[in-house]
């Protein structure tokens, strides 16, 4: 009977141990777990409120787009469905060329006002070619505020004509050029343009002298050298009446008085 009592009591102490282990380990579980499960309820609580939020401004979530996309890719072409008609169809060739015309125009007036053009009436500022020694007076606006109208207006000539000698393979002028009775005089090196005048002397013979001289400053030389008939020889000497360049006829532009 006492066997039977005792065996009866460590069984139910048994079964009392396990039971108060087994709560122990779940007080403990839940006590050591509860800051996680307070993280997750926050994330979870967080992703809801910023869910709602974007709803509320108009933003489609990813999952929410994929799914419009895929439902916009079962739907009808609205350009060919239900007879609708294609915007760009129902105008007619007249009205494209039009407004195709009006946008060139528009083009074109804005290119125009970009464009530098000569005060003089000269046209177009011509392109500056690749190599080009002199200085341009039209990239210069100190100097141009400085010079009178017509000192400018014969400075663009003699560039205009340097340009296209350049451009045409002459590119033996040295720095610019100089202006005489409506002629250019590019400056070369070692190079005088000469206008001769004539006197008679007491023994009634002609003697020739020099009453003008052209040079770039470069060109080094004396007034005496040209009174003789033989000049220095490191000279090239030209007549200035049958030589240099009409500006408006080498170029092309029109005669303005």
């Amino acid at each position: 009977m006492l066997r039977k009592f005792f065996t009866n009591l460590w069984f139910c102490s048994g079964i009392g141990f396990l039971f108060l282990f087994s709560l122990g380990c779940y007080l403990w579980y839940q006590y050591d777990t509860e800051p996680y499960r307070q993280q997750e309820r926050a994330s979870r609580e967080y992703a809801r409120r910023y869910t709602a939020s974007q709803k509320t401004r108009g933003i489609t979530q990813p999952e929410e787009k994929s799914n419009i996309v895929a439902d916009e890719s079962k739907t009808e072409n609205p350009t060919t469905s239900k007879g609708t008609v294609n915007v760009f169809d129902s105008v007619s060739d007249d009205t494209k060329v039009k407004s195709t015309k009006a946008l060139l125009s528009k083009t074109f007036e804005e290119t125009k006002e970009n464009v530098r053009v000569s005060p003089f009436g000269f046209g177009e500022y011509p392109e500056v070619p690749l190599g080009f020694p002199a200085a341009l007076s039209w990239n210069d606006p100190d100097r141009q505020a400085n010079l009178p109208d017509h000192a400018l207006k014969n400075i663009e000539l003699i560039e205009r004509v340097l340009i296209k000698l350049w451009t045409e393979g002459d590119k033996s002028f040295h720095g610019s050029g100089s202006t005489y009775n409506d002629k250019i005089y590019p400056h070369y090196d070692n190079t005088v343009y000469v206008l001769y005048g004539e006197t008679r002397m007491p023994d009634g013979t002609m003697k020739r002298y020099p009453t003008r001289l052209i040079s770039g400053p470069q060109v080094v030389f004396d007034a005496h050298d040209f009174l003789s008939d033989n000049p220095p020889d490191h000279l090239r000497i030209l007549d200035i009446e049958s030589t240099g360049i009409d500006p408006y006829q080498f170029l092309g532009l029109p005669y303005k008085e």
